[in-house]
């Protein structure tokens, strides 16, 4: 039901033209019941509002709490009516409310004694009357703001689909009436006569042939980035933001809302615009670090217990309640493990006495993080997001936690830097710029920001452990079948509860004398693993094992979610 309410939360069906004189038979019942519903929510929301004895707000049904949660978080957003700085968190009633033990009425009513509705924004005719004229007042004005409201639109769309009162018949319908899909009268037919079983086959039939595609529905994950780079040069040779636009139709009025409106955000350039968390493909710096500071020497070894528990609160590895055992840097590297990188970031916060100082581990990451280009912008000439360095706990922030956010163009700097030996390039899109007849008015160099002096050994090092990441390590089952031999690291970033993991990959190819970089980042995309099985197909079309037209006419079929533990 997500799925479906999409086509129409998303604009890929035009709500607008379901009430048009062109409407047809499945827009015209979609319309129908649509409006049949709102009236009835309208009912429902008022009888709650004004009986005497309204039920308390978990005694409702959920499409009623739905309902009326959505009236008390209007009154909050929209013009600040239920003022959020006048509230008593304290107040009893308050309190009840946020655990669904009291009516809204109720709440309202105290909110008006209490003097948290700002009533000169209601509108009334008696603006300052007693409680109950006030509280009247604002019921209408409640019942006002819901004939004509795009949000509650949508909510009564989605509970009206989640109930099946609009049902995924009418709506597959009104796809082909819209002409989203090219109108086949056979189709449309099956369509009408289709069992569900039938018409959740179709619909997935249509996603596997991306007639439905990821930035239509706007389900995570819809969006992803991709940054191939000339590791020897900085010039970046592809970048790709998904979902885009087409430049060409955007002074189109109607074709530039329609993007503009879309909640996969297709003008947002992900590349240079998405900072996010960049999890384990932050650890080959710390590995760096930890090499160039003498935190790590020769027979170096740290031993995974399945948890650190050297600070508060400690830190999980992902493999637990199992562990890894003792590691040293390269495996530590290869199986991503979280406690010997917590450990690694601890050790670094330790003087030469052995004194333990957040401020010294902090200090030092932000030293490398620096050196590898993540204190600045990419150089790139393209509008870009600045970095953020994380400042706060080294155990965490070495792992790439804290509170990093690096977009994909910045994680591509360091990348090349480090496949490169440590020449930190400014990164560029641009070759040349000619006149109308080809003429080369300007060419653009390669732009060397600084060589890092870093021991090669140190570096080969760190470039063992992320190619030991392909062969024998967590993202080996990915490339099994590859013939390049690709160094990298998976990262997966959690930014929020209640949606996926952040998937990113940091890589370059070959192993020896590295040429190009390919870094992927899918924001909540589950698994780094994703983004690193998106990598190796950039690598077989740079490096000729796929054409073109395969990667064009190919489907979804093959298509497969990938986990990988990091």
């Amino acid at each position: 039901t997500d799925a479906y309410y999409k086509l129409i939360a998303n604009n890929v069906l035009d709500k607008n033209h379901f009430s048009s004189v062109g409407a047809m038979y499945a827009e015209k019942e979609i319309q129908r019941i649509f409006e049949q519903e709102k009236e009835n929510v309208r009912r429902i929301i008022y009888r709650n509002l004004m009986s005497p004895n309204p039920p308390i707000q978990k005694e409702l049904s959920t499409v009623d709490q739905n309902y009326m949660a959505y009236v008390y978080t209007y009154l909050h957003t929209h013009n600040d009516i239920l003022m959020s700085d006048a509230i008593d968190r304290d107040v009893e009633e308050y309190i009840l409310w946020k655990e669904d033990n009291i009516s809204l009425r109720a709440f309202l009513i105290k909110a008006i004694e209490e003097m948290w509705i700002d009533t000169t924004k209601i509108y009334a005719s008696d603006r300052y009357g007693d409680r109950d004229t006030i509280y009247e007042n604002l019921v209408n004005y409640i019942m006002n703001e819901l004939v004509d409201n795009d949000t509650f639109d949508l909510l009564v769309y989605r509970l009206a689909i989640k109930q099946k009162f609009i049902t995924n018949r009418l709506l597959l319908m009104a796809l082909y009436e819209q002409e989203f899909l090219e109108f086949d009268e056979s189709e449309y037919d099956k369509i009408s006569k289709g069992n569900d079983d039938y018409l959740f086959t179709y619909f997935i039939r249509l996603i596997r042939d991306l007639k439905l595609k990821p930035s239509d529905l706007a389900l995570d994950p819809c969006r992803a980035s991709i940054v191939a780079t000339d590791v020897n040069t900085g010039k970046v040779k592809v970048m790709v933001s998904y979902p885009s636009y087409d430049n060409n139709l955007v002074s189109n009025r109607k074709y530039f809302a329609s993007v503009n409106n879309n909640s996969s955000l297709p003008l947002v350039n992900i590349s240079t615009q998405t900072n996010l968390a960049p999890g384990s493909s932050f650890k080959p710096i710390t590995a760096v670090a930890a090499l160039e500071e003498y935190t790590v020497v020769d027979n170096f070894t740290l031993t995974c217990d399945g948890i650190f528990d050297e600070i508060d609160p400690p830190i999980r590895c992902w493999a637990y309640p199992y562990s890894h055992g003792t590691l040293n840097l390269i495996e530590g590297m290869q199986y991503s493990c979280n406690v010997f990188f917590a450990s690694l970031g601890h050790e670094m916060s330790k003087d030469y006495e052995g004194n333990y100082s957040t401020d010294t581990g902090l200090r030092k990451l932000i030293k490398y993080a620096e050196m590898f280009g993540l204190g600045e912008k990419s150089g790139i000439e393209l509008d870009e997001l600045a970095p953020t360095i994380s400042r706060q706990d080294p155990e965490r922030s070495a792992m790439g936690q804290g509170t990093h956010a690096f977009n994909n163009v910045q994680l591509s700097k360091y990348t090349v830097a480090l496949a490169n030996g440590g020449k930190l390039y400014d990164l560029s899109v641009l070759d040349k710029v000619v006149d109308k007849n080809g003429n080369v008015i300007k060419k653009y160099e390669d732009k060397l920001n600084k060589t890092l002096d870093f021991k090669k050994q140190n570096i080969q090092t760190v470039k063992d452990g992320m190619r030991a990441v392909i062969t024998e390590g967590v993202a080996r089952f990915i490339f099994r079948k590859q013939g390049l031999q690709i160094c990298g690291k998976t990262g997966t970033a959690q930014e929020r509860k209640d949606r996926p993991n952040h998937g990113l990959f940091v890589s370059f190819c070959p192993y020896y004398n590295p040429e190009l970089a390919v870094n992927v980042i899918i924001p909540f995309g589950y698994s780094s693993g994703n983004a690193a099985a998106l990598a190796n197909k950039v690598y077989d079309y740079m490096y000729n094992t796929t054409t073109f037209d395969e990667v064009i006419n190919r489907n979804a079929d093959n298509i497969r979610s990938v986990s990988v533990s990091d």
